[in-house]
């Protein structure tokens, strides 16, 4: 049966261990992580660099999941992290304050008992403090200021007592305890010795028990592991650790009454109740910020975030004020509707935005553009999409020559956009190409054609197709290439040829270079 008892504790106690290690404190570190989260963002959102580098710092572990759950997912993890954190904190404070008004009332009830008469277990007696040594003279318990060369540091000193009610005596250790006055913001521990203020002679406070006070102790009455002396009994704490917490354990030496105690204890209660709401508002902050910026990049508007929202937040994203080199300073958002209209210093813009890390905001700007052959902003778009890794899927597009009014002028021949789309296993193209009159020297005329050459870089095959062209224009939308088109890494190549009498041919005013794609 022993042994069977001993089993049942070993696992009770391995089960409380790993619940406490692997669960309760990466929990707890978590909450409290939160608000540390929110000044930290608050405080860099008014610097732009200093949040642009606060996101690099974790971008990897955003990368890991933007994939799958978006570009917003870093808003998102913010969001429920402010609201976990607000949960946690408050659920974590309210079981603490259950437990101290326990406590309270439980120090209410309790009787005051003779060091004659006293049984193991909790007591509360009172009585006069007396050294363990009667030449002893100094202060038992203190707490001072101390001038250390840098700067003053908080020094503690206890030394075990006696504690004389006229019946008997009983040892106290103090030492593990918490020395103070008791008027701090969360200064009641569980094991805590409220002393009385006084003034050094410096002039610093300080908290002192003197040989010969009166004395109010409360805690538990155990039996003494010889390591203190002859006597039978101590009181003293018991050592809590994170393996094994001693929660309901009780240690209060006082040279205050007890009523001053437990009010003390009570209005510790309330301010710590004050300042975990303090805390709470700033955890929620992280919270509004984040889906004040959620709103209003999903809209793209500044105002797609209540007003109240926008109030109490720092400069979101689309607030952030930029500067493009020639266009002057605005916020996010006036850069993105400048991209939306298809401006023509669309990629100074990008630019821009890349520095401050905002160019996701365009994404999905970028992404309808790449996708219209002939929007003015096809080829940034185009550019932007593929160098983000955002380009839909199955598409790559490209623009290879600008201001195609000025090559239409002089009678250029040359292919100027190429949109490909890949619905396996079929390949489409569409493209927009110009072919000139102008033929050199006696060579006559015959065919015109638009090339479109892939070479598998794995195995090195080429597979190629042509388009019959005509003189002018040439604007064709989603042409099949291929039935067949298996997915790999390939090295495109597109360009204009004209063929001759007699089997001569050129490729047009230019040759463009191959570009390495992928389906």
């Amino acid at each position: 049966e022993d042994r069977e008892e001993y089993k049942v504790r070993t696992l009770r106690e391995a089960a409380l261990r790993f619940c406490l290690i692997f669960i309760v404190l990466p929990s707890g570190i978590l909450a409290f992580a939160a608000p540390m989260r929110s000044i930290l963002v608050a405080a860099c959102s008014f610097y732009p660099p200093a949040l642009v580098a606060l996101n690099e710092a974790h971008q990897w572990f955003y990368n890991l999941f933007i994939p799958g759950f978006g570009e917003l997912f870093p808003f998102w993890v913010d969001f429920y992290w402010g609201i976990y954190g607000v949960c946690a904190i408050f659920a974590l404070t309210l079981m603490d304050s259950i437990r101290r008004n326990m406590l309270v009332t439980q120090i209410e009830n309790l009787s005051t008992s003779t060091a004659h008469a006293a049984a193991i277990g909790l007591v509360e007696l009172k009585g006069k403090a007396v050294p363990v040594s009667e030449s002893h003279d100094h202060p038992i318990i203190r707490s001072w200021m101390e001038n250390t060369g840098g700067g003053y540091t908080s020094r503690t000193s206890t030394t075990p007592f006696y504690l004389d009610d006229g019946t008997g005596r009983i040892l106290v250790d103090p030492e593990g305890c918490t020395v103070g006055s008791g008027s701090g913001l969360f200064n009641i521990k569980l094991h805590h010795a409220i002393l009385k203020r006084h003034t050094s002679e410096r002039g610093f406070p300080e908290s002192r028990l003197m040989p010969g006070d009166e004395v109010y102790v409360l805690g538990n009455l155990q039996i003494n592991d010889q390591n203190h002396g002859p006597d039978k009994v101590i009181i003293k704490p018991k050592k809590s650790t994170w393996i094994r917490p001693e929660f309901y354990d009780l240690f209060f030496v006082s040279n205050t009454s007890e009523e001053g105690l437990l009010a003390a204890f009570k209005k510790s209660i309330q301010r710590g109740w004050a300042g975990v709401f303090v805390l709470m508002v700033i955890t929620g902050w992280l919270s509004v910020y984040a889906w004040t910026n959620i709103t209003q990049i999903k809209y793209l508007e500044i105002e797609a975030a209540p007003a109240l929202f926008r109030l109490v937040t720092t400069p979101t994203n689309p607030e952030r004020k930029l500067t493009v080199e020639g266009l002057g300073t605005h916020p996010t958002i006036y850069w993105i509707e400048l991209l939306k209209q298809g401006h023509d210093n669309g990629h100074d813009i990008m630019q821009a935005l890349e520095v401050q890390r905002l160019e996701t905001l365009a994404v999905p700007i970028l992404q309808e553009q790449a996708m219209d052959i002939d929007h003015p902003a096809f080829g940034t778009a185009s550019y932007w999409t593929q160098k983000l890794e955002a380009a839909p899927a199955g598409d790559w597009g490209f623009e290879y020559w600008g201001n195609e009014e000025e090559y239409v002028q002089k009678d250029q021949t040359m292919v100027f956009r190429v949109l490909l789309k890949y619905k396996k296993p079929q390949l489409f193209a569409s493209y927009r190409a110009w072919y000139g009159k102008v033929s050199p020297g006696y060579l006559e005329l015959t065919n015109r054609y638009v090339v479109f050459e892939f070479t598998s870089k794995e195995t090195g095959v080429v597979k190629q197709m042509e388009f019959f062209a005509r003189e002018g224009w040439n604007k064709v939308d989603d042409a099949e290439l291929f039935e067949y088109f298996l997915p790999g890494a390939y090295r495109f190549d597109v360009y204009a040829k004209r063929l001759y009498r007699g089997g001569l041919y050129d490729e047009g005013s230019r040759k463009q270079e191959a570009i390495d794609i992928k389906f």
